[in-house]
């Protein structure tokens, strides 16, 4: 508000008084506890070594790995037609892509 159009005119009877303002300022204070940090690090870590264990464990009980591309889903989809025929040996849907259904075209 130090726009001259904004301020009050000091001249007139009316005009409001002066009056003080007082701001607060407030400071962040950090509380190092290192126990904290090592729990808050500590479960982090167990539970991403959780999901790469099962991960690995899927791999390996599955013996291959997949993916979610839409060539995985769609080599192990039943009724989908396709303009090249696909090996039954490909119709699981592992990685990697053969190269001849990777040039191949969905029909819908």
């Amino acid at each position: 508000m130090s726009a001259k159009l904004l301020q009050p005119n000091a001249s007139s009877p009316y005009a409001p008084p002066l009056t003080e303002v007082a701001l607060p300022q407030y400071q962040t204070i950090y509380l190092y506890m290192a126990y904290k940090l090592w729990i808050a690090y500590g479960i982090a870590i167990m539970f991403s070594t959780t999901g790469v264990l099962i991960g690995l464990l899927a791999v390996f009980l599955n013996g291959v790995s997949y993916t979610n591309h839409f060539s995985t889903i769609l080599r192990t989809a039943r009724h989908a037609r396709m303009d090249t025929d696909i090996l039954p040996e490909d119709t699981d849907g592992k990685d990697p892509l053969p190269v001849y259904l990777a040039k191949a075209q969905a029909v819908f």
